[in-house]
């Protein structure tokens, strides 16, 4: 059986491309239906700094914020490309490049958020 078969046979593997799958689409929708209803002049934050005290918030465009959109597809690409080129080699390194994919994705879209906040 040729690499290509092995890989896309791998039970582990196949759950992990598809949570990262699932987890990818599903939070970029949602980041995209959030960045869609956004109320009109509303920039998000996207830097806070508080010396001494003070709350100083720096706001961004919204373009910022559809950029996070194509991060996560992005890498969901280059780490599922990458996973296969790995896998012949390192079994394991390649289901942890699927794993922490998973974990970036989750942490972007937590990021995203916490952006688009309106307190």
């Amino acid at each position: 059986m040729n690499i290509k078969n092995k890989y896309f046979h791998d039970r582990i593997v196949l759950l992990l491309l598809s949570f990262n799958g699932l987890i990818s689409l599903l939070s970029s929708l949602i980041i995209l239906l959030k960045l869609i209803n956004l109320p009109t002049g509303y920039y998000p934050f996207v830097q806070g700094r508080f010396p001494s005290g003070q709350k100083i918030y720096n706001t961004g465009s919204i373009a910022s914020l559809y950029s996070l959109i194509i991060f996560i597809l992005l890498m969901l690409v280059i780490n599922s490309f990458l996973s296969y080129k790995i896998y012949p080699h390192k079994k394991d390194f390649s289901i942890i490049i699927l794993s922490l994919n998973l974990l970036l994705v989750v942490l972007t879209y937590l990021v995203s958020q916490s952006l688009t906040s309106f307190s």
